[in-house]
């Protein structure tokens, strides 16, 4: 039997090929620091596939830098609400414009209301996925599931829902596609949705069985002070969740409190990864096995955390700044999009984007 496969898949930022090295290193070694998992080297079971989309937001940036007004223009006609796509523009040509299209703003915003786009970056995801699964032998289709950031949690939402419900070439993907897990890490797929309807609606959702749920288990992980899901934070209902089946079967949802910060930057992958509450979930779920990694282990591993985590007036100086940068549920998206700015350019200034393998060009 083939190893179970995991993609990868970034957020928004400057990504290149081999980009989750990083990451995939990272994850290596925290496989490697708890005793039965290391042990029994469950890691070798894995393998650890990249997916990378930027080259389409690259080649839109391209044409924003070349001509930001026309551009802007080009996308109220389309239906970008004419407040965000003036402030783009203000953005673009303000004396710091270079700096605005590192911060990859635009990105999100072109995501969610650019048709063209969205379905441009949906399809190179699926051709991702499905020429990798397929690219196994006949009969020996791999367990598979996904490891999600940020922008990525709704391009794989959108990509997953677009797979399992619009049919290619006449006919609908089978039950044997579907991912077993996902990991949906900073997940702002609740606050890019666009496509109609209600967004928790969606063919993406959880349940044991097949022909009931896109995948056996959904877990969703969200810090408190992150800028980004602070937005419209991912909470679905009571009726999103399969009535006859324990809740906690199918879904996590881990969510880091305040105090629990190592640096401005919460909304990286690596300071979410880092994290006890975060690897040691993924870990257990993709292992099927809630007790491989013990609570007392855990707890060990949250203690070493935090003695690097901020504390005293640092941590207080910290929290207020990130909490100056979140903004209001039902703000405009120029609003969102100024905000998320600054966090960018501030993240990008202190340099702490480089552990998520993301290159600032």
């Amino acid at each position: 039997m083939p190893n179970h496969q995991v993609f990868i898949i970034h957020g928004m930022g400057d990504y290149e090929k081999d980009w989750s090295l990083n990451i995939q290193e990272e994850i290596g070694k925290t496989f490697a620091a708890y005793k039965k998992v290391n042990a029994l080297a469950y890691i070798k079971e894995f393998d650890f596939v990249e997916v990378l989309y930027d080259d389409v937001f690259e080649k839109w940036r391209q044409m924003w830098k070349a001509d930001a007004a026309a551009a802007a223009a080009a996308a109220s006609a389309v239906g970008l609400d004419s407040g965000i796509a003036d402030k783009l523009v203000d953005l673009a040509q303000s004396p710091t414009g270079g700096s605005f299209f590192q911060t990859h703003v635009l990105d999100v915003v072109m995501y969610r209301y650019l048709k063209q786009f969205r379905e441009e970056v949906d399809q190179k995801v699926r051709e991702r996925i499905m020429g990798h699964l397929d690219a196994f032998p006949v009969g020996q289709l791999p367990t598979w599931s996904a490891i999600a950031h940020s922008l990525g949690t709704s391009v794989l939402h959108n990509t997953l829902h677009g797979m399992f419900t619009h049919p290619v070439n006449g006919v609908l993907l089978g039950d044997a596609y579907m991912p077993a897990y996902l990991f949906m890490v900073a997940n702002v797929g609740k606050v890019l949705w666009n496509l109609g309807g209600d967004f928790y609606a969606s063919k993406v959702k959880p349940h044991v069985l097949e022909t009931k749920g896109l995948c056996w288990k959904y877990c969703n992980f969200d810090h408190q002070l992150d800028p980004f899901t602070h937005v419209d934070r991912f909470d679905p209902p009571p009726d999103w969740f399969p009535a006859d089946v324990e809740k906690k079967r199918v879904f996590a949802n881990v969510k880091i409190q305040n105090d629990d910060v190592q640096d401005l930057n919460v909304h990286a992958i690596s300071h979410y990864w880092s994290h006890p509450d975060v690897h040691c979930e993924i870990i257990r779920t993709l292992l099927d096995n809630p007790r491989i990694i013990d609570a007392q282990e855990h707890n060990d591993a949250l203690v070493e955390w935090r003695k690097k985590a901020l504390k005293g007036a640092a941590k207080a100086k910290l929290q207020a700044e990130l909490k100056a940068l979140q903004t209001k549920k039902k703000s405009d998206w120029a609003s969102i999009a100024e905000s998320l700015a600054e966090f960018r350019k501030e993240v990008i200034k202190r340099g702490l984007y480089k552990r998520d393998g993301e290159t600032v060009k």
